[in-house]
């Protein structure tokens, strides 16, 4: 069973398109989870690969395949292992910052495939992961680089990495980190605008 985590703001079919092609070149049975981040949100995407990281098995047989638009950027199409066997495949945005600082980075690869396509995720990441997965060399695949030129986020205390379904903020910290209180008002600042959130902090959304 090959256990494989799909990061991306891909929210119509494209999701089942990608799904779909892996089934295809592995040939072998899949438990998918799909992660879904708002568009172009790399921040976002980093702080829920992490978290659903920790809800899964690791090893070989397991893949994050990060596929999030970077808007503007072309970046470089990595893949590669971390230190626990598991496999990561995805573009040159820092979205597996966290992934690689939790559980270390144990080889890396360019992808030699340099052509445009409309939907590099598919045609592309997804396609080199489903090789990766069914035990293609990944020196066949790409060119090894080395870890520390590649892209890294640097979360800050307070920032906003989440807001899910339920409008529940989630904020990057760690315990203690902010004396908030229960009930507490607080204002969350909208970057590059002058438009601030009024909000109110609970350690427990039944209170409200």
């Amino acid at each position: 069973m090959k256990n494989i985590v799909i990061v991306t703001d891909c929210r119509d079919v494209a999701v089942e398109q990608i799904k779909a092609k892996l089934i295809a070149l592995i040939m072998d049975a899949c438990n998918f989870h799909v992660v879904l981040v708002a568009p172009f949100q790399i921040r976002s995407g980093a702080f829920l690969a992490k978290l659903i990281s920790e809800e899964i098995s690791h090893g070989q047989d397991t893949m994050f395949l990060a596929i999030v638009n970077p808007v503007r950027e072309k970046p470089r199409r990595l893949f590669g292992k971390l230190k626990n066997g598991t496999w990561f495949v995805g573009a040159d945005t820092g979205i597996f910052t966290l992934l690689m600082e939790e559980f270390g980075v144990a080889e890396i690869f360019e992808n030699r495939v340099k052509e445009h396509f409309s939907f590099g995720g598919l045609h592309v990441h997804t396609v080199a992961a489903g090789k990766l997965l069914r035990g293609e060399r990944p020196d066949e695949l790409g060119v090894r680089i080395d870890a520390t030129g590649i892209k890294k986020v640097s979360l800050h205390l307070g920032e906003v990495v989440h807001i899910d379904n339920f409008g529940l903020i989630k904020i990057w910290s760690v315990a203690n980190d902010l004396n908030f209180s229960e009930g507490e008002a607080v204002i969350v600042n909208v970057k590059g605008s002058n438009k601030k959130v009024k909000a109110i902090f609970s350690n427990r959304m039944m209170n409200f």
